[in-house]
């Protein structure tokens, strides 16, 4: 009434009273204005909102039931009305919620829907959950509350948003205390934790596998190594992860029969030493086992590869053995398709030659024990883009390929091979061939394959480049380059030409056979161009003594021969001593050179042709060992003829050694700063020989054997042999495998001697060297005479990485090195030849 007396709006709601004594709630909103008379006149608008009032008098008696209700629970019920950008409005709270802070809610505190009660960190969580109830999603979330004395409590917060709201989306929620929970789960993390880093600490898995075979527990260091968490998820039967019929498989079955289980596992690259323990119920049936998994790999894999390593070398050195007694190419093509083929495990092998057409053809092939032959002959096309394109062409220095019907022109040819790998074959600097081995499986060409194919590769590559250089020395013309003389094969074409007129005409024909004594001295001191020098001046010297009709010919090195035609005996070897004569009247070259003649003539051969060469080459070989420097005629009563088996030996051990020195020197040339190592290393090694008083025979021998002590590194793959830095571990175990390797490869040609040089010429006399870790006076003293000459090379030559130490650095070295490294007798000698003193140890 004042407000309307003094001219304002106003509204009040009041309540009536019905004369059968009910009320009614009224609401009025009236206005006032003055009248001109004085007083106020109102005007206005009642209205019956008893409805309303009674609907709100149940609503709250309901809430009030409601807080009785949740009252005694320990869960917080709320109301939220959420609008997207605006702050939440909390439209009911339930009575819990004092209970969980410890104190009352201020009205402040509830209009900020409880926001200052969050702890700050957790608030962006809690945002982000209204706003995605806001979008109708249901969310639970996971925060912190500060109640009194700044007491935290974990709480879950259960958002349901009412399906039928909008703008605002009325949301329900539930707040459960979880700090108890939160707290137990904390200690079991840290219990397992500790757990972890307990079982952790050693390669091993722990599990628990009840009596069906499923997976309960496991951890441990070694569980990634059997798959990992992923694939040995808890509750997985490990019948499904591994087979009922794989190792771990059977294992667990007999184990859950009762009886504990010990056995060493294979899981693909891993293995294991497993022990299973079976568990019983008190009835003694049986529940479950219990078991320990240590990983065993590293042990595995070092067993294996040394298997491995041996059998490889094994086939390396039979292949190079088979190089270096030239054995015949088809024969060799076999064994070295039958070697990788074993080696790598595959099922069918070639060596094939590139066609100037771009594909290839077999000449050699092994197969596998059920598969169809590969016959030598084949042709497999080539693809662009297929393996043989690839490594044959250029593209690719190795290659593996996995085959299918029409992905190869391999295909056709390696049914029914579905995968390969191949290596090329160089001769010459130039691709040859490719070398290639399948499988039947997919993958079934291990790991690491191609590396060591390579290593067979290089080895026909050096058979071919043997062979070829060979043939092309037969088709050269009949004379010999340096000395005018005819050669080998033009010696021979003639000697078949005059015994056919001899035995046409039944005249007379002999044969001189004649060395140079000591050329390989000549060689060693000077040079082999000084040699060829000698070599040149000696045949200019006796070729005006050759008659007319008479041949002379260089059969190679420092060997020649004289045919004499219509000539007998007698007259043969006087001819044979003028050109003794001639050859020692003066030096060649500044070298003074006598020779050993051997002749024959063919009648005391039975005129037979071999037997000619045969009984010339027995008195040539009686000279040089009754004091050299003469001409000998063979005599069935002085000279004893060389047997067959003699001959063809010295003949094969000097091929074989050929062989071996053309390998050595491919392992040199492989790097330009290792290039004539081996001829480096022969040098001071004779010098040093000669200084110790050892006698001419005797150097010949060591330098044979230097020549080839490097020949083991045809095993160790490039990446080794040419790394330009230091070498890991296991490269440095793998390329010490080459001493003992050469040995093995030396032995075929070399006699024991020289053999036990070439494999101990890495020991040391303090006893840490290798292989065989030899000490003192134990190590022969050839091998100790090459470790220095090999060292002093290694120290005085440039390297890409280095440049060799001054000559006073290195020899001061060798000093500092005298009795851990090498031999205190060797040092004194190799200085007093370098004009170096050094006082006797």
């Amino acid at each position: 009434v004042e407000l309307l007396r003094a001219g304002r709006d106003a509204a009040v709601e009041y309540r009536v009273l019905l004369a059968d004594g009910r009320q009614h709630h009224l609401h009025a909103r009236c206005r006032g204005r003055p009248r001109p008379g004085g007083g106020t006149l109102v005007s206005g608008i009642v209205s019956d909102v008893s409805a309303g009032h009674d609907a709100r008098a149940e609503l709250a008696e309901a809430r009030a039931a409601l807080d009785r209700v949740v009252s005694g629970i320990d869960e917080v019920l709320y109301t939220l009305e959420l609008t997207p950008g605006d702050e939440p409005r909390l439209t009911y709270l339930g009575p819990g919620w004092e209970r969980l802070v410890g104190r009352a809610v201020t009205p402040e505190e509830a209009d900020a829907w409880l926001a200052p009660l969050i702890h700050p960190d957790d608030m962006p969580a809690v945002r982000q959950a209204n706003a995605r109830a806001a979008d109708g999603e249901p969310v639970d979330v996971v925060y912190r509350v500060i109640g009194s004395e700044g007491r935290e409590r974990h709480v879950l917060d259960r958002v349901r948003p009412r399906p039928d709201t909008r703008d605002p989306v009325v949301a329900d929620g539930i707040v459960i205390d979880v700090t108890e929970r939160m707290r137990a789960e904390t200690a079991l993390r840290e219990s397992e934790a500790r757990l972890r880093r307990v079982t952790r600490a050693a390669p091993v898995v722990l599990f628990e596998i009840d009596a069906a075979g499923i997976l309960r527990f496991s951890d441990g260091r070694g569980l990634e190594a059997l798959g990992g968490r992923t694939r040995l998820r808890l509750g997985r039967s490990v019948f499904e992860l591994y087979g009922a019929d794989s190792d771990v498989g059977r294992s667990v079955q007999e184990a859950l029969t009762g009886v504990p289980v010990a056995a060493t596992l294979q899981l693909g690259e891993v293995a294991f030493d497993a022990r299973f323990e079976p568990q019983f119920d008190a009835s003694g049936a049986v529940t479950g086992l219990v078991g320990v998994a240590l990983d065993v790999t590293p042990r595995v894999q070092a067993e294996r590869a040394a298997a491995e390593l041996a059998a490889e070398q094994g086939a390396l050195r039979r292949v190079a053995t088979a190089v270096a007694h030239e054995l015949d190419p088809a024969e060799l093509f076999h064994l070295v398709a039958d070697e990788t083929c074993r080696l790598l495990g595959g099922d069918g092998a070639v060596v094939s030659r590139l066609r100037v057409e771009g594909d290839v053809v077999v000449v050699g092939s092994a197969n596998g024990e059920g598969m169809p032959p590969i016959r030598p002959g084949t042709r497999i096309p080539r693809i662009e883009g297929g393996l043989v394109a690839s490594v044959g062409g250029g593209v690719a220095p190795v290659g593996r390929r996995g085959l299918g019907p029409e992905e190869d022109g391999m295909a056709p040819v390696f049914q029914p091979y579905r995968s390969a790998v191949a290596a090329p074959v160089t001769v010459g600097g130039e691709r040859w061939g490719v070398l290639i081995v399948g499988s039947t499986d997919p993958v079934g060409i291990p790991p690491g394959a191609e590396e060591r194919l390579v290593r067979f590769a290089d080895l026909v590559g050096t058979a071919i480049a043997n062979a070829e250089a060979r043939d092309r020395l037969a088709a050269q013309a009949l004379t010999d380059p340096l000395t005018g003389c005819l050669n080998h094969r033009g010696f021979h074409d003639r000697f078949a030409e005059e015994l056919q007129r001899a035995r046409r005409r039944g005249s007379d024909l002999s044969l001189v056979l004649m060395d140079v004594d000591h050329f390989k001295l000549v060689n060693d001191a000077a040079g082999h161009q000084t040699g060829d020098r000698v070599l040149a001046a000696l045949a200019e010297r006796i070729s005006p003594a050759v008659r007319a009709g008479e041949s002379l010919g260089r059969l190679g090195g420092d060997e020649f021969a004289l045919l004499l035609p219509d000539v007998g005996p007698a007259e043969a070897i006087e001819a044979a001593e003028r050109l003794r004569e001639l050859i020692v009247s003066a030096p060649l070259d500044g070298y003074p050179v006598t020779v050993s003649l051997g002749v024959c003539d063919l009648a005391r051969a039975g005129d037979d042709a071999d037997a000619l060469y045969r009984l010339a080459d027995g008195a040539l070989y009686w000279a040089k060992g009754h004091g050299r420097n003469a001409a000998w005629l063979y005599s069935p009563d002085v000279v004893r003829e060389l047997s067959a088996e003699e001959r063809a030996e010295r003949l094969t051990r000097a091929h074989a050694l050929a062989g071996i020195r053309a390998l050595a020197r491919a392992i040199d040339a492989k790097d330009p700063s290792t290039a004539d190592h081996a001829e480096r290393v022969a040098d001071v090694a004779a010098d040093v020989a000669e200084a110790l008083g050892w006698d001419g025979t005797s150097v010949t021998r060591l330098r044979d054997a230097a020549r080839v002590h490097d020949v083991g590194k045809i095993g160790v793959p490039d990446s080794v042999l040419l790394k330009p830095g230091p070498l890991t571990a296991a490269e440095t175990e793998l390329m010490r495998q080459h001493a003992e390797l050469g040995a093995q490869i030396a032995e075929e040609v070399l006699d024991v001697d020289q053999v036990s040089w070439i494999r101990a010429h890495h020991e040391r006399p303090d006893g840490t060297g290798y292989p065989r870790g030899l000490r003192g006076d134990a190590i022969p003293q050839g091998a100790a005479i090459l470790a220095l000459a090999d060292a002093w090379d290694v120290m005085t030559s440039d390297r890409p990485y280095r440049s060799g130490m001054a000559t006073d650095d290195a020899v001061a070295e060798l000093r500092r090195c005298v009795g851990t490294q090498f031999t205190p007798d060797v040092v004194v000698a190799f200085l007093r030849s370098v004009g170096q003193g050094m006082p006797t140890p």
